[in-house]
């Protein structure tokens, strides 16, 4: 059995939207802090919740930017891209985006997690103290937009 299964469970499709958001929430995380510690910053991915309950990655081929010189405006774009094929094709019961976020001096890891009609933001500063980096504790945004059932008004419909 997966770490994820014993630390979450499986449940009915990912069981409540708490306990969707929850998990992703997680996963989203401590997949962007090993990105940070490996390579030095978080560049953007998305993450599903697939209907088996299994958190599925994709990290965008910086070969497929439109635009090379605005790369990472370029990669939010194919993540997106791939989150909404996944909506539409009824594979996610849930989704993520996660990404740097950067102003001045201050750097920290942007994770916006979203399940039929709830979403979570969550912004987690960190710092670099001398070969290493360090993920402060997140502050949640709970209310945010509603990105998916903006763009994607089948996530309300069941299957």
């Amino acid at each position: 059995m997966s770490f994820l299964k014993r630390l979450f469970g499986k449940g009915d499709v990912g069981g409540t939207a708490s306990d969707r958001l929850d998990k992703l929430q997680y996963v989203a995380r401590e997949v962007a802090i090993d990105l940070l510690r490996e390579h030095g910053t978080v560049l953007p991915l998305g993450l599903i919740l697939d209907r088996d309950d299994e958190v599925v990655t994709h990290y965008p081929d910086k070969r497929e930017c439109e635009d090379p010189n605005d790369a990472v405006v370029s990669m939010c774009l194919l993540v997106l891209s791939w989150l909404q094929e996944q909506v539409e094709s009824g594979r996610a019961t849930g989704v993520a985006i996660v990404t740097e976020l950067e102003s001045g001096d201050a750097r920290a890891i942007g994770t916006q997690v979203e399940v039929p009609g709830a979403v979570r933001a969550m912004i987690s500063p960190y710092h670099q103290d001398q070969d290493q980096y360090v993920v402060d504790s997140a502050d949640d945004v709970d209310d945010g937009p509603l990105l998916f059932d903006k763009y994607f008004p089948f996530w309300g419909r069941t299957s």
